[in-house]
């Protein structure tokens, strides 16, 4: 630095406010090492806000998905289990129904005893819950799809589903900014009706073996359309694990170009904090002997 009419005062206004300066940046500098931020403040970023405020909300959005993903993927799983349990509910059932045919019970009313058994375990699987909220209800999640106890069928042998009390509607999420997905089975598919009208057909005390035959049917129709839920139940666990993994790869990339617009490059700025401090030294020497000086000095 050269100083010019060293004896004036507006040389060392100058020189003071030269220090302050590099003194201002020398502390900048060394906090954005300190701490690996560019700046504290939104101000420091200069130009940059806009676009990291932009990629802030974006990674929030992606956050947001990837949380109620994971819960969706449970909620599917739990649904999963709850199909198997009917699926094996309605394989004994159809069991029972042929042993009736094949003269293994000696008993009627064994044999409804055993039937009405399965039918009470068919309505708690289909009442099952999810972190209190029930599963096969569609949207009205604090319903229970099924009445307990069972209404009389309209028409015996018939499906319908007046033993249901959820919602006509199915429940769906968004799980990225460019898709949705059902993540509900609703109790009144016609794969449960199917299985509810089965049972009310065996249960006949009058049942002919043509109606048992006719039962046997809509129970094996009922497991075939249950077993058709489960492989769009998997199906969409796949969809959603597969975008949750797109997700999180635009989650690290939007996250990585934030960074590169608040973090500092240490190195460079060590380097920078270096040069800064001679700077900062020279100026300091500079005014220890200007201030030194007097009208004397420039007597001799």
């Amino acid at each position: 630095m050269t100083v010019t009419n060293v004896s004036t005062y507006a040389s060392l206004q100058n020189l003071l406010q030269n220090m302050g300066q590099a003194q201002n940046v020398l502390n900048n500098d060394q906090i954005a090492i300190s701490s690996g931020e560019k700046s504290q403040t939104f101000d420091g970023l200069g130009s940059n806000v806009e676009q990291l405020t932009a990629l802030n909300a974006q990674v929030a959005r992606l956050t947001n998905y990837q949380q109620n993903n994971t819960v969706v993927v449970n909620q599917l799983q739990a649904t999963n289990t709850a199909l198997t349990q009917i699926q094996q509910i309605a394989t004994s059932i159809k069991s029972l129904i042929a042993g009736q045919m094949s003269g293994t019970f000696t008993s009627v009313a064994s044999f409804q005893q055993q039937l009405q058994n399965d039918q009470t375990s068919l309505t708690a699987a289909l009442n099952s819950t999810f972190e209190g909220n029930y599963l096969f209800s569609g949207t009205a999640i604090n319903t229970p799809p099924v009445k307990n106890p069972l209404p009389t069928p309209t028409q015996i042998g018939v499906p319908d589903n007046t033993y249901y009390q959820g919602s006509a509607q199915d429940s769906t999420i968004r799980i990225s900014d460019s898709q949705t997905l059902s993540n509900s089975v609703r109790a009144d598919d016609p794969a449960f009706q199917q299985l509810y009208a089965g049972i009310a057909q065996a249960l006949q005390s009058s049942t002919s073996a043509t109606d048992l035959q006719a039962a046997e049917n809509l129970v094996s129709n009922g497991i075939d359309g249950v077993i058709a839920q489960q492989a769009t139940v998997n199906a969409n666990v796949v969809n959603l694990q597969n975008v949750s993994t797109q997700n999180q790869t635009l989650q690290t990339y939007f996250t990585g170009l934030s960074q590169t617009i608040t973090q500092s490059d240490v190195v460079s700025l060590s380097t920078q904090v270096a040069q800064d401090q001679t700077v900062l030294e020279a100026s300091f020497e500079a005014f220890s002997r200007i201030s030194s000086l007097s009208l004397a000095n420039f007597l001799k």
